[in-house]
């Protein structure tokens, strides 16, 4: 638990840093920016924290049929669809 958490405050720290054109920057994966990719990353580490949060992607994967991998992972984005460098600096 310590080893992820201290994992989790460096990635908040390297997010923090971020200007709003790094925010929006293109990833390696084809279709995502930075935003999306962790806003990707916080929805996984808050569905291994909480087993409602777990359940709610897990219905939204449901709703979104097709595959599920892709419908939790878009429950995840579009959940944290607000987040910003802004909003990782008042996480925490």
């Amino acid at each position: 638990m310590d080893l992820a958490a201290a994992e989790y405050e460096r990635l908040l720290d390297v997010l923090r840093a971020l200007s709003p054109e790094e925010w929006r920057a293109p990833t390696e994966c084809p279709g995502w920016d930075v935003r999306a990719m962790a806003s990707h990353v916080l929805g996984s580490a808050e569905s291994h924290a909480s087993l409602r949060e777990l359940a709610h992607q897990l219905r939204g994967a449901a709703r979104a049929g097709g595959n599920f991998v892709d419908g939790v992972t878009a429950t995840q984005v579009r959940d944290r669809a607000g987040s910003s460098p802004r909003s990782a600096r008042e996480t925490g």
